[in-house]
């Protein structure tokens, strides 16, 4: 089912955003936090991988403000995030850089994917080589929902009920290893950001 991305409020208050980083491909990689974002990088030792497909590292998260999130499975994160650092609306800014980039120029034609959490709302797009799609939910505590870069593509049909979390740790673990996704596989590691009560806080699993 691919590359991951859940979005929602947990039950205990705050907004949630997270990525599932999984692949056949290309297992030697790593999720590293650098202050108020997360980066999908190859290890030490398989600098190789990034010349033979320029697309398997980027920036996967990155907190836009106080109180909202944004997630992304490639290289459009920054474009968008620029576009709502800019003013415009997050929807909107999805929607423009996912039709303008299009999927992945790989030999699968990747679907790229994005991401939006506020206290507001929660924002889901994928672009296929079928089309464009973007969804917006209001923010519900307890209630998230996920995308997947394959077979679960329609977030309205994929929500999640009794989202909670202790701490960004927490939902990094359930999301990587939980009952929830247990049946994605492929996973190399996750990374889930969590704001409440004015605090950021981000973390990694494994």
């Amino acid at each position: 089912m691919g590359r991951l991305l859940i979005v929602g409020a947990p039950k205990s208050g705050g907004v949630l955003a997270a990525y599932r980083l999984s692949s056949r491909s290309f297992p030697h990689r790593k999720i590293e936090i650098i202050r108020n974002s997360a980066k999908v990088m190859p290890i030490s030792g398989c600098e190789e991988d990034l010349r033979k497909n320029p697309h398997t590292t980027y920036t996967c998260l990155r907190i836009i403000d106080e109180s909202s999130i944004l997630v992304a499975n490639g290289e459009h994160l920054d474009p968008i995030c620029a576009r709502i650092e800019s003013g415009t609306p997050a929807h909107q800014a999805i929607a423009c850089i996912l039709a303008e980039t299009g999927p992945e120029q790989d030999l699968y034609k990747t679907p790229r994917t994005a991401g939006f959490a506020s206290q507001t709302k929660s924002i889901l797009g994928i672009i296929t080589e079928k089309g464009l799609a973007v969804k917006s939910f209001p923010t519900k505590e307890g209630t998230g929902y996920y995308i997947a870069t394959y077979k679960k593509t329609d977030p309205a049909k994929n929500l999640i009920k009794n989202l909670d979390a202790k701490s960004a740790a927490d939902a990094a673990k359930q999301i990587h290893k939980g009952p929830d996704f247990k049946h994605f596989t492929n996973e190399i590691s996750t990374v889930a950001a969590l704001i409440r009560d004015g605090k950021i806080e981000i973390d990694a699993f494994p």
